[in-house]
């Protein structure tokens, strides 16, 4: 069976790969069963407000058909990577490379355009209010097609502090555009069969995306950074209860 893989990606630290890559997780736990790879799993199940307890490495469960794993297992029929920063790949990803871009940042620019690195097949802009550059200028520049518009919002990081991401994630307009993207590209994912969740062959839509978006060389680099998500200021998680109340507070 074809399964479909996106690897998601920071330009540069602090972009909101993490948040990005969880959220797509999410949306496509609506429709096949899903994995969510994460290179800090111990962070991506605080920004899902998971319990876990120290050293835990195992696969976890997040919603019935989604679960979070430090390693690929290939038993799902959508694999989602929160994979860090660009630089710090090392090796040519499977399936769709998606790159998250904060602002539009002109370092985050200059980084999409250096020589060497490896080049997203797409790009989703996480946007702040007042910068100067566009989601125009930032195609017109690096040449990658931007396929979702994701503003920097107080809502999404309040739910994410409150532990709240999971539960509230249809309800965020915010992640609106972000959920238009996902419908489309995991529309011919396998549907999910409570008798053989995998059963059924689907097309990997990673594959047949237009090739202007998804054939670009890819080469390596030496940076290392490290990755923050989209405003996570919290790490005190309380009981659900709590977490209403503090949401509805602020």
């Amino acid at each position: 069976m074809s399964k479909s893989t996106i690897t998601v990606v920071g330009v540069r630290g602090g972009h909101g790969a993490s948040t990005i890559a969880a959220a797509l997780a999410l949306f496509a736990a609506g429709s096949a069963t899903t994995e969510l790879v994460a290179h800090d799993v111990g962070a991506s199940a605080a920004l899902l407000g998971l319990p876990i307890e120290r050293g835990e490495c195992g696969a976890i469960p997040v919603t019935e058909h989604l679960t979070l794993t430090m390693a690929p297992t290939g038993a799902a029929a959508v694999t989602v990577h929160d994979a860090g920063r660009l630089q710090d790949l090392r090796e040519t990803p499977d399936g769709l490379l998606l790159g998250v871009l904060r602002g539009p940042c002109y370092l985050g620019l200059r980084t999409l355009v250096a020589e060497h690195g490896f080049r997203p097949d797409a790009l989703v802009l996480v946007c702040e209010t007042g910068r100067s550059l566009t989601r125009r200028d930032v195609t017109d520049v690096s040449g990658i097609e931007v396929v979702a518009d994701v503003d920097v919002s107080a809502v999404v990081a309040r739910s994410i502090d409150a532990g709240l991401l999971t539960s509230r994630l249809h309800r965020l307009r915010d992640l609106a555009a972000l959920r238009t993207y996902a419908t489309r590209l995991f529309a011919n994912a396998s549907p999910i069969d409570p008798l053989d969740p995998l059963s059924n062959s689907a097309p990997n839509p990673c594959t047949t995306s237009s090739p202007d978006t998804l054939h670009h060389p890819r080469t390596t680099i030496d940076k290392n950074v490290t990755d923050l998500s989209v405003p996570l200021h919290g790490t005190d998680r309380g009981s659900d209860a709590c977490r209403e109340w503090r949401l509805q507070r602020a």
